[in-house]
């Protein structure tokens, strides 16, 4: 008899096809809720204060972004596949009409036994802004360094701790298109494609190897001054 018979099998899919299915649903269905919940919040204030006709805020100098990036990566064990989401601010400049330039993607991700901070520039160009939707096409690169112990046993019974340090560059294009439901807030839908030279790590011990070409699809919130 099998004596890990009784071991948990992960998320229990019969294919690795249905475990990136499962992840998938569940990474557009709590980014779908979170920004109807947005959606509901300042489409009531608007209907209070009577702007139901909002008229987006184009010339704006400054511009601030929260936005959660998930994507499916693969991991050792069962489940192969796995959810990661990454959270980060983005604060942009308009330094001249529709076009941007600032520092992206500012965020922390702790996992075991390290810490990873990351920020880095980005250059924005709108090429869309008629009503209530703009549209915008960016580029940019996450720059992206980690620190954490390492623990080494040398003959059984003396333990060494040394630095496990790391450092990522994260190169990546992106488009957007954003909704607004008042004058200087939107709702934000963020395709984007990247590639980490390095490893990049994201929370708990979630993590994508160097060079491995990754979609994103991002949901936020945005604010204009």
């Amino acid at each position: 008899e099998d004596p890990l018979a009784s071991s948990s099998a992960g998320l229990q899919s019969t294919t690795f096809g249905s475990e990136v299915a499962g992840a998938a649903g569940f990474g557009m269905l709590t980014g779908g809720l979170a920004m109807l919940y947005a959606a509901q919040i300042m489409d009531a204030y608007a209907t209070a204060a009577g702007k139901e006709n909002p008229t987006p805020f184009t010339r704006h100098r400054l511009s601030a972004q929260v936005t959660r990036m998930a994507t499916i990566g693969l991991k050792a064990g069962d489940p192969a596949a796995d959810f990661y989401a990454d959270w980060s601010v983005s604060v942009m400049g308009q330094v001249a009409r529709r076009f941007s330039v600032g520092l992206a993607d500012l965020g922390v991700k702790y996992g075991y036994g390290r810490t990873s901070i990351q920020a880095g520039p980005r250059l924005h160009y709108r090429f869309y802004d008629r009503g209530r939707v703009w549209l915008g096409a960016g580029a940019g690169v996450i720059l992206q360094g980690t620190i954490g112990p390492r623990e080494q046993v040398l003959a059984n019974t003396v333990t060494v701790v040394s630095r496990n340090n790391g450092f990522a560059a994260i190169p990546y294009g992106l488009l957007d298109v954003r909704l607004f439901i008042l004058d200087r807030w939107s709702l934000d839908l963020v395709p984007r494609i990247s590639a980490p030279f390095g490893t990049r790590f994201y929370r708990g011990d979630g993590a994508l190897p160097s060079r491995a070409v990754t979609f994103e699809l991002g949901t936020g919130v945005g604010v204009y001054f």
